[in-house]
Order: C-alpha cells, then sequence, then structure tokens
C-alpha cells in the first residue's frame, strides 16, 4: 500500500489516511502548468475521494469493499484470511467511486439514519472522477478542470466527513487537512459557497424575467391560478417518491418540490405486549428537486434546494416491510414474540 503495508484491521485508517495525503497533495499542486504536475494534480484528486468513501465503507464492515463481481480471493482478503498471506500486493476487485457512494446513499442510509446523506448527489463525483480518468487513461489534464474538480473534491469531503461523524467513525475537518492545509481548504469551500449562491441568483433571475414576459397580459391571475393547480402533475413521480407544495423563491406562486422517501431503521411497538408486538419505521422526504410552472423555475442540486428552503420533510410511520425486520432482528416471527415474553 502506498502507506508501506498495513494490518487487516488497520485498513479503514490506511484508507483515510492515504485519502488525506492525496487531498493534500492535490492542494500542493494549486497553480501548476506542468503538464507531469497537472497529471499528478488529477489522479490525487480522484484518489482522494474514492478512498475516503472506501474507508467509510470498511468502518462498517470490510465486505462492503468487494464488487459485486469479486471472486473468492477479494472475498477472503477481505476477511482478514487471503489465500497467500506472503503477497505484498493481492488482486482485489472492490466497488469504484460511484457503487461506493450509491451503497452508502441506498442501501445502507435507511438503516443507519444518516440525515447528511441527503446532501450528496452523484452528480458531485462526476467532474472528480472526469479528470482522475482523462489523466490515467488518456494522459491529459487542464488546470481549468482540475481546479473545478478539486473545489468539488473540497466540497465533497466536507460532507463525508459529516456522514462518518454520524456514524462515530473519524469526521473532524481540521484533523483532516491539518495547520497547514485548513487555511486553503476552507479558502476553497468558501469560494465554491459563493459561486453556487451567484449561479443560484442567476438562475432566479432568469426565472423571473421569465415570468415578467409571459404574465404581463390582462387575465394573467386566473391562468396561474389554473397552472398551480395542474403542477402537481407535472414532475414525473417514481415509486418511491411523493411531492408538495413549495412557494417558488422565484415568482413566489405555488410550486412542487419533489423527495425521495427515505426509510428509517425498524422500531418496536410493543403497547400490545405480551400477546403481539408490531414493527413500524418512520418516512423522511428527502429533496430531490424543484418545478414551478409558473416561471419555469427548475431546481435539482442540493446547494440550490437548500438555497430555496426546500428541506427534509417528516412523512410519519408506516409498517416496516418483512425483509426489513428479518435484517434489523431476523428469525420468523414467532421467535421473536416468544423472545418478548420472556
Amino acid at each position: 500500500m502506498a502507506l508501506g503495508g498495513t494490518t487487516h484491521e488497520k485498513l479503514p485508517k490506511a484508507l483515510t489516511d492515504t485519502a488525506r495525503l492525496h487531498a493534500h497533495r492535490a492542494i500542493d499542486n494549486i497553480g501548476a502548468t506542468a503538464p507531469l504536475d497537472l497529471l499528478d494534480q488529477a489522479v490525487s484528486i480522484g484518489v482522494s475521494a474514492e478512498l475516503l468513501l472506501k474507508a467509510t465503507l470498511a468502518s462498517i464492515d470490510f465486505g462492503l469493499l468487494r464488487d459485486r463481481n469479486a471472486d473468492y480471493r477479494t472475498v477472503l482478503t477481505l476477511a482478514g484470511k487471503p489465500l497467500d498471506p506472503t503477497s505484498p500486493l493481492p488482486e482485489l476487485k472492490t466497488v469504484g467511486a460511484k457503487d461506493a457512494y450509491r451503497l452508502l446513499k441506498q442501501d445502507l442510509a435507511p438503516r443507519l439514519n444518516v440525515s447528511t446523506l441527503k446532501s450528496v448527489k452523484l452528480e458531485l463525483l462526476d467532474q472528480i472522477l472526469a479528470v482522475r480518468d482523462s489523466a490515467v487513461h488518456m494522459g491529459f489534464a487542464c488546470q481549468e478542470a482540475n481546479e473545478r474538480a478539486l473545489a468539488d473534491l473540497v466540497g465533497v469531503i466536507e460532507l463525508m466527513l459529516k456522514i462518518r461523524a454520524e456514524l462515530g467513525q473519524d469526521g473532524d475537518w481540521e484533523c483532516f487537512w491539518t495547520n497547514d492545509y485548513r487555511e486553503r481548504a476552507d479558502g476553497i469551500l468558501q469560494s465554491r459557497h459563493a459561486e453556487i449562491a451567484t449561479a443560484y441568483g442567476r438562475t432566479l433571475s432568469v426565472a423571473r424575467k421569465t415570468f415578467a414576459a409571459r404574465w404581463r397580459v390582462p387575465g394573467s391571475a386566473d391562468a396561474i391560478q389554473v397552472l398551480e393547480q395542474m403542477e402537481p402533475f407535472a414532475l414525473i413521480v417514481e415509486r418511491d417518491q411523493t411531492t408538495r407544495p413549495h412557494t417558488c423563491p422565484a415568482c413566489g406562486s405555488k410550486g412542487r418540490a419533489l423527495y425521495d422517501i427515505s426509510r428509517g431503521p425498524v422500531q418496536i411497538d410493543d403497547s400490545d405486549r405480551p400477546h403481539s408486538v408490531a414493527y413500524f419505521v418512520e418516512l423522511h422526504g428527502l429533496p430531490r428537486a424543484f418545478h414551478c410552472a409558473i416561471c419555469d423555475l427548475r431546481l435539482d442540486s442540493p446547494e440550490d434546494l437548500e438555497l430555496a428552503a426546500v428541506n427534509e420533510i417528516d412523512l410519519g410511520e408506516t409498517e416496516a416491510r418483512d425483509w426489513e425486520v428479518d435484517a434489523a432482528f431476523g428469525g420468523p416471527d414467532e421467535d421473536r414474540l416468544e423472545d418478548w415474553e420472556d
């Protein structure tokens, strides 16, 4: 490994340390113009993001690192029982950055109840992985692209550290960057937030101009009212999604916010004990998008939705699904009921 080798149980820390060193290395190359320095920076940007994601998975369970097509060699190595313990670099088939994120976001989030996961969208990794892959596979690197990707990396690191803290892992911003890099990382993050706010302002300005052009004719108020009533049908809603009305930040009309339905961990209702027990989960709506038919404002980035005050909502409770109960407790209902009666 890059850190000179590690023992099986120290793998999560080794991955975290290597992710940190690559993030520092990327910042060291800010302003670089030499081709090899730009290539080095691009690779470090991508490696840092992927290893921090993998470190987070490994801290939960090493088995989460294996690729879906991994063979028995990978499974045994991640279990701490490699076929050849003397091999300095075993061949492993592990998840990539996007698959690691999907695993955190889609499969583990409901069980871990990590609210910060809603803030990270897969698109945040696009520029990061694009500059890395371009450097690794084609030997191409661009200073401007690297700078955008580095800003995205710092944003991803901020969110991942929050997630890690909620999971009980090492998530300290100052420790990750150390005194040598924290000030520069803070500056990159502040600039990124300022650019997001500026772009959001431009988006609202375009929507307001659209509103003014569309509705300056007599009788517009009645037409607006009709469109507001039709808004719920303007969004495509998947099975595990829902919508709610939300005031448009551009024109003040009634738009529609789209939410992904997140199911929390299984909880037990034993109010009828010892005769029976019930299993339920809490539902939350995680912001996915916003649309206003009146001014045609469309928002779908986590940052824009936050600026528009489209926040997480409480959707109440519902009966837990059988697989959720089995995953949480295991065994048939009769066995669990006997345990409660005892």
